[in-house]
């Protein structure tokens, strides 16, 4: 298959086989001499499940999600594969479309059962499409737990916090998954934090396009209330703040930090600034992980890491001197500790050839 093929395909919702040559003709040979190559399917490319920087957008989520059923409490995870993100929630099937309308995933994994007890629900239609039919013993709940233990080599899933049944099957259904599409690469995945339902705003398909939050009605992002405000100097920034506007805070503590966070940013010009242009120089480094955990990174990837960390560390060095609110206080100390691994990258890799 041509590769430019590729993105038609997927924009169209179909799923690819990706086939490799596993041996080369000489190696077949010593097997016999009418031996042909050996050739296997490495990879099965789906909606949910792209990794190529080509079809990904910098500053958009692309999220795998699930649902998991148990009476009239839903489970809903998703995550994304080349970042590692990994969310789960309980809510009441009412709520079911408005989350699915935030998360806003590219693939959606369901049993039959709960397919087609959505199937004549309204809300349904946008997602019908997106839907794909897995088995219902991925989402057993004793099943889903050990390959949640497996993947993360845990003795029990129970050390990421106390999972409901749902919440178990919705998880245990995407690590499955990602284990089928993706063959014998190891996918990098955070362990799934649980999302409390109600420290967000609900907002149902409708309401989110004619408020044109991220999009306009025309399905066009400029003119958005995304494209407006977003002056964000990496993709990872892009990426929280179209994740922070799609889910709008309803507690008061959290909605004051953040207010906090603005309000030094706008009255501290000068640190501003440099912490601005200290920023540009950041690479995507969550998918420059997320690809070289699959397999599928290069030495690209490396320098753009080696480099990323290099300035993240003067940015850490920068910000101690300064006074700052919890938000960015917060911030400031995960840009910490990164001395050792970008001194051994940058000393593995040659910027010239």
């Amino acid at each position: 298959m041509c590769r430019c093929t590729r993105p038609k395909l997927i924009a169209s919702g179909h799923k690819i086989a990706i086939c490799e040559q596993l041996e080369t003709p000489e190696e077949a040979k010593k097997r016999g001499y009418k031996e042909v190559v050996r050739r296997d399917v490495v990879r099965i490319v789906t909606p949910g499940t792209i990794t190529e920087e080509t079809l990904l957008a910098p500053g958009q989520s692309h999220f795998l999600a699930s649902v998991g059923l148990e009476g009239e409490v839903v489970a809903i995870a998703w995550l994304e594969l080349t970042t590692g993100e990994f969310f789960v929630t309980s809510l009441a099937r009412v709520q079911l479309a408005a989350s699915l309308a935030r998360i806003a995933p590219r693939e959606l994994l369901l049993t039959q059962d709960a397919y087609d007890q959505f199937a004549h629900e309204p809300w349904f239609l946008e997602w019908r499409d997106l839907a794909s039919i897995r088995p219902a013993v991925q989402f057993d709940a004793k099943h889903a737990s050990q390959r949640i233990a497996e993947h993360f080599g845990v003795s029990d899933a129970g050390v990421f916090g106390e999972f409901t049944s749902a919440e178990a099957a919705a998880c245990g259904a995407l690590i499955d998954y990602i284990q089928l599409t993706q063959m014998d690469a190891a996918a990098r995945l955070d362990p799934p934090k649980r999302e409390r339902g109600d420290g967000n705003l609900q907002m149902d398909s409708a309401t989110r396009r004619n408020l044109e939050l991220a999009v306009t009605l025309t399905g066009q992002r400029r003119g958005s209330l995304l494209a407006t405000i977003d002056r964000t100097q990496t993709a990872g920034g892009a990426r929280l703040l179209s994740q922070w506007l799609g889910a709008p805070l309803c507690e008061l503590e959290a909605i004051t930090h953040r207010q906090d966070a603005v309000a030094w940013a706008i009255e501290h010009a000068a640190p501003r600034e440099k912490i601005t242009g200290q920023l540009k120089a950041i690479a995507d480094m969550e998918r420059a992980i997320g690809r070289l955990s699959l397999g599928r990174g290069g030495p690209r990837d490396l320098l753009l890491l080696a480099l990323s960390l290099t300035q993240t560390n003067s940015l850490h060095e920068g910000l101690r001197a300064l006074t700052l609110p919890a938000l960015l206080a917060a911030a400031r100390e995960t840009l910490a500790g990164h001395h050792v691994l970008a001194e051994q990258l940058t000393a593995a890799l040659k910027t010239e050839v």
